[in-house]
């Protein structure tokens, strides 16, 4: 009898559907006298021995009491097989003349498995060896079934390729021994492999245009809740469906999976679903893995070990959830009151895209926003799928007021363009061809938690600048501003090792003091100081001033050039306003 296996573990004959047999204990386990029971499993809670043809008459004959064949359906009291070798002889002749008979009465195709070519639809169980005897060896083949014949293989149980791959993610998750963030390069795939489990076997409604998604099961999981237990995930629910970033059902779904993550309730979720029919029947039972008892099994036990990690992700960075699993650099640009930022919007896509700057606008001097640049959310306030003039309308509004505007950066946060950008983009250089993607900072690129030292601190109440002096050089006798971008060079060729410095800004001088030793560099007054600015170069953190060597005495020697660096952009800016604003209060003060 060739047994046919469904995807339930149920074993059914290939000739007669009466005899239903439950899921094996054992694929091949040895008998009392030395023979092998090929296939052994249960029925009614009666051990049944199945391993060739069903014998309606072979219960006449003598059974060994090694391997005592028990009926498998009362009615007919089929036996099976037994399992030494003289009954396997005779039983392997009684097959050969059972299949020749059945064929000529045109019951089965099959051909005799004594036979040397094999039919392939009827894989040999027996096989003779030269003496007449039986040998013990048992065909063990793949249990899986190929669409051409029908024939089933006995191997191991079958596995869902979904649930290997997700296991290895989980393991690459868990072998960091960190908490996982939004920069960990495994959290994406994680989640996407969830999404495909969530979505597998998914049935889409037969009268109905919309597209059903794993969000629609989530989401009338607190309508059907029948034990009152589900108040945390009913708030996680709502919290998913007001969030105004969200467009899709995909993007909701998505949003949902990374906070049940974060707040360790995955799992609650799935085991709510598992318990709700009504939903469950939306799945198929023959592909799904949540209806599937050997998938659904090893499923929950990764949940479990997600729920045992740590997720601190960026609930607010979820703008672009609705197309990708890859979320973006997203910082926060603080702004103070002014008449106007000086930003050239433009909007595509339902997004808010940067342009340009405009010169001299508060923007422009900050140099916290490039263009590229997408406007997330202003003081609150999501942009996302906004008309034309939609964020003018807001920023009128709080015009006079602190700004904090959310900006996602065009860049990723491994430098890259970041992916869902790239076609809009796109599409920007094509309408303006003049748009120059602005330097990404090493600063803005970097994630909150890898962040240098802070660069400044207080000292009498003053804020101090903690910088890095690179050295001086003497640049002759001229000292005017148009020689500094050419003296600068000059002290970054002697490569002297920098060092980490106080950079003391008062009313009427500045001191550089040795951070570590405290040991004063040089002090220097600011009428002494003939020009000031910054290094063109694309980090512009390099700043300089030129001074007089010895101010002191009636022949001068020359100027120098001081060179440092700032912690960044902003900061080098701030310095550099500082000096010249200090030299033009000495001369009213003087």
């Amino acid at each position: 009898m060739h047994l046919r296996v469904n995807k339930g573990g149920v074993l059914y004959p290939l000739h007669d559907s009466s005899v239903k047999l439950r899921r094996c204990d054992s694929m091949l386990a040895p008998g009392l006298d030395g023979g092998f029971i090929f296939g052994s499993a249960r029925v009614g809670g009666r051990r049944a021995v199945c391993g060739g043809e069903e014998l309606e008459d072979y219960r006449k004959s003598r059974i060994s009491t090694g391997a005592a064949a028990v009926a498998t359906n009362p009615e007919t009291h089929r036996f099976i097989h037994s399992t030494t070798a003289a009954g396997d002889g005779a039983r392997a002749l009684y097959l050969h003349h059972r299949v020749h008979r059945a064929a000529a009465r045109g019951r089965s195709r099959e051909r005799s498995p004594l036979l040397r070519g094999h039919h392939r639809g009827a894989p040999p169980v027996l096989k003779l060896s030269r003496n007449g005897k039986v040998s013990r060896t048992l065909l063990v083949a793949s249990l899986i079934k190929t669409v051409a014949d029908h024939t089933w293989y006995l191997n191991m149980a079958p596995r869902d390729p979904l649930l290997g791959t997700l296991k290895v993610c989980v393991l690459n998750l868990q072998s960091d021994g960190e908490t996982v963030t939004d920069t960990n390069p495994h959290l994406a795939s994680c989640c996407e492999l969830l999404e495909l489990v969530l979505r597998k076997g998914l049935q889409q409604p037969v009268l109905s245009l919309v597209q059903r998604d794993y969000w629609q099961c989530f989401e009338q999981l607190p309508h059907q809740d029948a034990c009152g237990r589900l108040s945390a995930l009913s708030l996680a629910v709502e919290q998913t469906r007001v969030c105004r970033k969200l467009l899709s059902a995909q993007g909701r779904g998505r949003y949902l999976l990374r906070l049940a993550l974060s707040r360790k309730t995955l799992s609650q979720f799935i085991t709510h679903l598992l318990h709700t029919p009504r939903i469950l029947e939306w799945y198929s039972p023959a592909l799904s893995i949540l209806r599937n008892e050997e998938f659904v099994e090893p499923f929950m036990s990764l949940l479990l070990v997600l729920s045992h990690m740590e997720f601190k992700l960026d609930m607010e960075n979820c703008s672009f959830l609705d197309e990708s699993w890859l979320i973006p650099v997203c910082e926060i640009y603080e702004v103070v009151p002014c008449r106007e930022v000086g930003m050239v919007l433009r909007y595509l896509s339902g997004r808010v895209f940067v342009l340009d700057l405009m010169p001299g606008g508060q923007a422009d001097v900050d140099k916290f926003i490039c263009p590229g640049d997408v406007i997330d959310e202003i003081n609150g306030t999501s942009l996302r799928n906004s008309k034309c003039g939609q964020a003018g309308v807001v920023l009128s509004r709080l015009k006079g007021c602190p700004l904090s505007i959310h900006v996602i950066r065009w860049r990723a946060h491994d430098g890259t363009v970041y992916r869902p950008l790239i076609k809009l983009l796109r599409a920007l250089r094509t309408e303006n061809p003049m748009l120059q993607l602005g330097p990404a900072p090493s600063l803005q690129l970097a994630p909150q938690d890898q962040r240098p030292s802070p660069s400044q601190c207080l000292k009498e109440g003053r804020i101090v600048y903690i910088v890095q002096f690179l050295g001086k050089a003497n640049i002759g006798m001229f000292g005017g501003k148009e020689v500094l971008q050419q003296a600068i060079p000059q002290v970054l060729q002697k490569n002297l090792p920098s060092k980490e410095v106080l950079l003391d800004m008062k009313e009427t001088h500045l001191t550089c003091t040795e951070k570590s030793s405290k040991l004063e560099l040089f002090e220097h007054h600011y009428p002494e100081i003939s020009c000031v600015g910054r290094f063109g170069q694309p980090d512009y953190t390099i700043f300089a001033f030129c001074v007089a060597d010895s101010p002191e005495t009636p022949q001068s020697t020359g100027f120098c050039c001081v060179a440092l660096r700032a912690g960044n952009i902003k900061e080098c800016e701030d310095i550099v306003c500082r000096i010249a604003t200090g030299f033009k209060h000495t001369e009213w003060f003087v």
